[in-house]
């Protein structure tokens, strides 16, 4: 007649800690989303002895004088670097500039210093109406349960 009812729920509970798990695992990873990112080269800081791909290089050690600037058509460089970049719900992660590892940083750090509060309140708002909303939820069916 099937499974009896010792290895069915066996079963449900093994199926609902397995979706338990990669629940979690989906919300703590940092790979929902993958790809390059064209962002422009920063100037090279410091005393450069070899040429490096990553930065533009001056023609002096004047940093404020805009005119030192080798330019695209100059060197025959592009101005732009492919980063790669993997995010996901707490944190994104980015390639460095010089190519070699990379940047993370949690979703509250990745808007400016003056919006951190904003962001901060909004989750408690939110939070907040997500419960309001479940107790008042489970309220209404305690209450029509009274009545069956």
């Amino acid at each position: 007649m099937g499974i009896d009812r010792r290895r069915r729920a066996s079963l449900a509970l093994t199926l609902n800690f397995l979706a338990l798990f990669l629940a979690v695992l989906a919300l703590t990873t940092s790979y929902w989303c993958e790809g390059m990112r064209k962002v422009v080269k920063p100037f090279c800081t410091g005393p450069v002895t070899s040429k490096q791909a990553f930065c533009i290089m001056f023609n002096s050690s004047n940093i404020n004088d805009s005119r030192v600037v080798q330019y695209i058509w100059e060197t025959g460089e592009d101005k732009y670097l492919m980063r790669k970049f993997h995010t996901g719900i707490w944190f994104s992660c980015e390639q460095n500039i010089n190519m070699s590892g990379e940047k993370c940083r949690s979703f509250i750090y990745v808007a400016p210093a003056n919006e951190r509060g904003e962001i901060i309140s909004f989750l408690n708002v939110s939070c907040k109406n997500i419960g309001s909303t479940h107790f008042e939820f489970y309220g209404k069916i305690q209450t029509n349960s009274m009545w069956v």
